[in-house]
């Protein structure tokens, strides 16, 4: 969005899983299904367990009490000089599966280790010792530089996960996060501006389509650890994570998949490599969805792709570093969050985006 109150809009221009043998199904603890219109309530997790062991942490996302929870979105409001509350550049909103349509400003600010951020990523520093657990950070913009990652994805995000479960975090703030830190901290380079959240927890088979979604987008993994178990059951992800290129025989440079949150909640992922050579909201994911989008992306970049459209709003774009887009059909309540800015450039790169409907 643009000063003087400016969004972006595009007009819409016209699992597979693992092999199936259930050796046993584990409760799913702290995680009920949601009711919500639209999606289903129940998800049945089935999947080879006798490749991995039985230790088990219970990752998951966590909500503003420290809950575990399906999925939360979080969006981090910037520096507001000009306001007399929530001007430190560290104050939140957000909503999470309980409540999808009922945002909240957090009492614990980003940085706080007991915020939802930062309990669901703390479970990082408890578990990043133990050889049996698999995570992944990746960001163009790797913890303690200041140089981006020109040539591989434009993307950022954490995976954590146990051998049943596990979170996949996507967000838009640079530097994020350090895990050779002794304990989990916010960066400065991410309060200035307005950053965004998206948190989903999934099952351990979900892998396989987060994998291959990865693979498609290149992105820039810094830490890891992929213990052998892992690399057996998904080797999509191992590739991702290795940063293997995608088969020079590979003709298509999109995806698009419909992934299940734990809690049952189908969330669509959209990921396209740097041969795409088109517009992700306008080319792949408004045909798609059959909607038009108002999108909302960081506007200090080279060649900016900009449609505005009249708003009253608080602040500039050149404040704002999320990124996300909502539908304009009340009848097709899309809400989507990810790491893409919207701009025209000679040599794209590989970004991703995921939605789910409220």
């Amino acid at each position: 969005m643009s000063k003087g109150g400016t969004k972006q809009r595009h007009r819409d221009k016209n699992t597979q899983g693992i092999s199936k043998h259930t050796i046993r199904r584990r409760p799913r603890r702290g995680v009920a299904p949601i009711p919500q219109t639209g999606m289903i309530n129940k998800v049945f997790t089935i999947f080879p367990i006798f490749f991995l062991s039985a230790t088990s942490f219970d990752f998951n996302c966590r909500d503003l009490n420290g809950q575990s929870v399906d999925w939360f979105a979080a969006y981090k409001l910037p520096i507001l000089s000009d306001r007399s509350k929530h001007r430190s550049g560290l104050d939140f909103l957000y909503a999470d599966s309980r409540k999808p349509e009922s945002w909240q400003i957090s009492s614990k600010q980003i940085g706080d280790d007991s915020s939802a951020i930062g309990r669901t990523l703390g479970q990082l520093w408890k578990a990043k010792n133990d050889q049996s657990i698999f995570y992944a950070l990746y960001n163009d913009e790797h913890p303690g530089s200041n140089k981006s990652d020109s040539y591989r994805g434009h993307m950022k995000g954490v995976l954590l996960f146990d051998n049943f479960r596990g979170f996949w975090m996507i967000h838009s703030v640079p530097n994020y996060v350090d895990l050779s830190k002794p304990a989990y901290s916010y960066p400065k380079s991410g309060i200035r501006n307005g950053q965004s959240f998206l948190c989903v927890t999934f099952p351990v088979s979900a892998l396989s389509q987060i994998g291959t979604q990865l693979l498609f987008s290149q992105p820039s993994v810094y830490d890891y650890r992929l213990p052998d178990s892992f690399k057996k059951l998904f080797p999509d992800l191992t590739k991702a994570i290795e940063k293997k290129s995608l088969s020079r025989a590979e003709t298509a440079f999109s995806s698009v998949k419909s992934i299940e949150s734990l809690g049952g909640v189908k969330f669509i992922s959209f990921f396209k490599h740097k041969k795409y050579g088109k517009d992700l909201y306008g080319d792949l994911v408004a045909p798609e969805l059959k909607s038009s989008f108002y999108v909302e992306t960081w506007l200090n970049g080279p060649g900016d792709l900009l449609i505005k459209v009249e708003v009253d709003y608080a602040f500039s774009s050149s404040k704002d570093h999320s990124k996300w887009a909502v539908s304009d059909n009340g009848n097709l309540p899309y809400v989507c969050i990810g790491d893409i800015n919207r701009q025209v450039c000679k040599s794209c790169r590989c970004y991703h985006f995921m939605k789910y409907h409220l």
